[in-house]
């Protein structure tokens, strides 16, 4: 399997060692100008990172910006289809991660920042295990509870969920059993 993304959504792989016991595997990680190598590139290519200003005081996240500009300002060093932001080093080139899919991987769940600024990845893996197998309520259920949480702070995100179910055929499908997390 090859996972290839660009920006702030993000892939989860839930894997199941032991029987009815669930874990977690990041298979991507944010691009943002907060990781190092991703903020050198910026830099490289003319880009500048730095902090919104209000009244001269640095406030929220890190952002990229063109030198002496307050333009694009955006908070990922990779995205698709920013033309401006490309011409200072927000990069469209997808970052990939490979990885052989075994008997034990049950779910891909791949969610916007909109989900995973307010959910973390122990809430939807809970919800997995709650819906099991039936995934677009899974998928239902993690969307409304990133609304509710988006709602709390009273702010808004994009919000968007896909679960892809893994079953290979010679593995045994679990129907009836609920797994619980895992400690680790």
């Amino acid at each position: 399997m090859c996972i290839a993304w660009v920006g702030d959504s993000q892939a989860l792989l839930i894997v199941e060692k032991e029987p009815r016991t669930l874990s977690i595997e990041w298979m991507s990680r944010i691009h943002q100008p907060t990781a190092e190598d991703e903020k050198q590139r910026v830099l490289k290519s003319g880009g500048w990172v730095d902090q919104t200003k209000s009244g001269g005081v640095p406030i929220g996240p890190l952002r990229v910006y063109k030198k002496g500009e307050k333009t694009p300002g955006l908070m990922v060093t990779r995205s698709l289809g920013d033309a401006d932001a490309h011409e200072v080093g927000v990069s469209a080139v997808p970052e990939c991660y490979f990885r052989t899919l075994f008997p034990e991987d049950r779910y891909i769940v791949i969610c916007s920042d909109g989900v995973w600024d307010v959910v973390n990845e122990h809430q939807v893996l809970k919800v997995v295990m709650e819906c099991s197998p039936d995934m677009p309520k899974a998928t239902k259920k993690i969307v409304q509870m990133a609304r509710e949480g988006w709602k709390r702070i009273k702010r808004a995100d994009n919000i968007t969920c896909q679960i892809v179910m893994i079953n290979f055929p010679e593995s045994r499908v679990r129907r009836d059993s609920r797994a619980h997390p895992s400690e680790n």
